[in-house]
């Protein structure tokens, strides 16, 4: 029996729409494939960041669901779901683990009160 520990990167649910979807989290080569796919846009950096959301969502998804395509994932998002709450892509992204979640503002209150 191997002596590697056991991976424990287990598929959680995300709600898009109405449609729940299992993912993995991001490992380290899903954020490298990431960073090239944004590198490979060149789009203003507005449209590049909302491609940004459907492509790290099915790397984390393709996981779960090998047959999974980026045109189905694309087909799950449509651009209310997006405009409606702009926020959501930073969630989306911090929740899959390609991004650190914000400091919150209370840190930065706080030292700025002290100067």
């Amino acid at each position: 029996m191997s002596e590697l520990p056991k991976l424990l990167n287990s598929p959680f649910a995300i709600q898009i729409g109405e449609t729940s979807l299992l993912v993995k989290r991001a490992g380290i080569f899903d954020l490298a494939e990431l960073q090239d796919y944004i590198d490979s846009q060149s789009a203003s950096p507005l449209a590049r960041d909302e491609r940004i959301l459907p492509h790290a969502i099915y790397l984390c998804a393709k996981k779960v669901y090998p047959d999974i395509s980026e045109e189905y994932i694309n087909d799950l998002l449509p651009a209310t779901f997006v405009m409606g709450n702009p926020k959501i892509a930073t969630d989306l992204l911090v929740k899959l683990g390609f991004i650190l979640p914000p400091k919150p503002q209370k840190e930065t209150l706080g030292t700025e009160a002290k100067q």
